[in-house]
């Protein structure tokens, strides 16, 4: 990787961290306000998601610094630039101190699946754009992440808005007779 490749990379990959952060704030923020169990379980796991992959990025940093590269399949194995007022910081900022008493936890699942959509649109983005095989496998493997966060949360949503149709589609086996 060239000087001026590997510069970039560490940019990019450091706004990449900034926004995790801010993502690991923003859930465990809404893990404290979160009066429902189930809810609170699922933003402490998106919580210490976000702090994983802070983790393998500051890794993946380091290496670059140091001359080398993480290879991105080894963060399976363990489970463009931007404004950097990043959609978490303004919903740091703006929407949570506006939860008051009438914000439920359908509102903090439609507000966090709307980040996770940013979040993923913003990863696949840089993917797209990366030119380094190793930093583009890096966004790709926060891309599938993000998709699954973005599964999870649709899911809840779906949830709490239409239990019944969630149970139809969960339980399908106990009708289709497996």
């Amino acid at each position: 990787m060239e000087p001026w490749q590997q510069e970039k990379a560490i940019g990019v990959l450091q706004k990449a961290i900034a926004i995790e952060k801010e993502g690991q704030s923003f859930y465990q923020n809404l893990a404290n306000r979160t009066q429902n169990p189930q809810g609170k379980s699922m933003f402490e796991f998106l919580s210490k998601d976000e702090q994983s992959h802070i983790e393998k990025l500051q890794a993946e940093v380091d290496s670059l610094k140091g001359g080398t590269c993480v290879d991105p399949a080894s963060f399976e194995k363990e489970d463009q630039p931007r404004n950097r007022e990043s959609f978490f910081a303004r919903a740091n900022g703006e929407m949570i101190p506006k939860m008051k008493g009438d914000f439920t936890e359908l509102d903090a699942v439609k507000v966090a699946l709307d980040m996770e959509n940013k979040g993923y649109a913003f990863y696949e983005k840089t993917a797209a754009e990366a030119v380094d095989s190793m930093v583009k496998g890096i966004f790709l493997y926060l891309v599938g992440q993000e998709k699954e966060h973005r599964e999870l949360l649709h899911n809840t949503l779906v949830l709490l808005e239409a239990p019944l149709e969630w149970f139809g589609k969960e339980e399908r086996h106990m009708f289709d007779g497996g």
